[in-house]
């Protein structure tokens, strides 16, 4: 009977240590993998973050194709249909001289 006994715990004690082994490799691998992916996440956050404009730049950058297209129009119209703006940059009024 002690020799069943002492059998037994032997047996238990062996598939225990089996049974812990392949545990702890899950857990090694799981730890890994979570590693790596926790990586993959800040790396991914990090694109994000430089490829996005601040809102002063988008505006500098719409405020240039505003700019270009507005010269474009100007180049694309005759020179007749420009108004005439040499009296008021010379600082008289237009309604009194007539030009």
């Amino acid at each position: 009977m002690q020799i069943t006994i002492a059998i037994k715990r032997a047996l238990a004690a062996e598939v225990r240590f089996i049974i812990t082994q392949k545990h702890s490799t899950f857990l090694l691998v799981l730890l890994f993998f979570k590693t790596g992916y926790t990586y993959m996440v800040k790396l991914m956050k990090q694109k994000k973050v430089k490829t996005r404009t601040t809102r002063s730049q988008s505006r500098r950058i719409l405020r240039r194709k505003r700019d270009e297209k507005r010269i474009y129009l100007q180049r694309r119209r005759p020179n007749a249909l420009k108004p005439n703006l040499s009296s008021a940059r010379e600082g008289s009024n237009a309604l009194k001289t007539g030009f």
